[in-house]
């Protein structure tokens, strides 16, 4: 079965590190999906799709379920570290 975002099956867009990490930091601003679209130079519905995405990826049915999931994360990965 192919991916969502792609015709070759490949991960969407927002599962890519970098892309993901970029639209978590705008998001962890408050920024509103239109304003993280200029930033990033893509179109809202793009936007909306990722953070969709990202969602799914962590089982999350609403934003703020979304960051706590993110936080928990960065959280257990400090651990992890040591630090």
């Amino acid at each position: 079965m192919l991916g969502v975002g792609d015709r070759r099956g490949d991960p969407p867009p927002a599962s890519r590190h970098d892309d993901a990490v970029a639209l978590v930091e705008l998001l962890a601003r408050g920024w509103c999906d239109e304003r993280i679209a200029r930033a990033l130079a893509l179109s809202k519905r793009t936007v909306q799709r990722r953070v969709q995405y990202l969602m799914a990826d962590h089982g999350c049915t609403s934003r703020f379920a979304l960051g706590y999931a993110l936080g928990a994360e960065v959280e257990a990965a400090r651990r992890d570290a040591g630090g």
